[in-house]
């Protein structure tokens, strides 16, 4: 008899070691759970792309393909000139977006020459407008003389992302 009481109460023993150590296990996991926390608000992240193409004097099409990538109010993305034949402009753009205009700095390449362009666009459902004009160069940077007068004259049609 006393050796089944030794042996149940070794068992027993055992039995709450083992727990002990699972639950302290549990308990060091739930607290990393807990210092991970979500962000307050999530920000969507939109893309869109517009692709137009010009017929200009040389007789071969030109295309020009813009990328956007929107998230909250910041806009990154591409803004290709492809002309066939000559050099093209490629480079990234980079800025806010507020009531539907955005602001962005192109940075580019054309012709082997690094350049940087203040853009203006207007989102709209189906199209992408950009606001042209005269430019001048400031800080380095070409930026449209009189934003004010400037026209959104270009439009590029919106075309589905691939």
């Amino acid at each position: 008899m006393r050796l089944i009481l030794a042996l149940l109460i070794s068992v027993s023993f055992f039995a709450c070691q083992n727990n002990t150590t699972t639950q302290k296990e549990a308990t060091n996991n739930s607290s990393a759970l807990e210092t991970v926390t979500e962000p307050e608000e999530t920000m969507l992240t939109t893309t869109y792309c517009f692709v137009a193409t010009f017929d200009l004097d040389s007789g071969y099409p030109d295309t020009l393909a813009v990328r956007l990538v929107i998230i909250g109010n910041e806009v990154t993305g591409t803004y290709n000139w492809i002309a066939v034949g000559k050099d093209t402009a490629r480079g990234t753009l980079t800025g806010t977006i507020k009531n539907g205009i955005i602001t962005a700095i192109y940075d580019y390449v054309i012709e082997g020459s690094h350049q940087k362009e203040e853009m203006i666009f207007k989102m709209e459902v189906n199209q992408l407008l950009v606001k042209k004009g005269k430019l001048e160069l400031v800080d380095d940077i070409s930026k449209l003389k009189n934003p004010a007068e400037a026209k959104f004259s270009q439009v590029i049609p919106r075309v589905i992302c691939k």
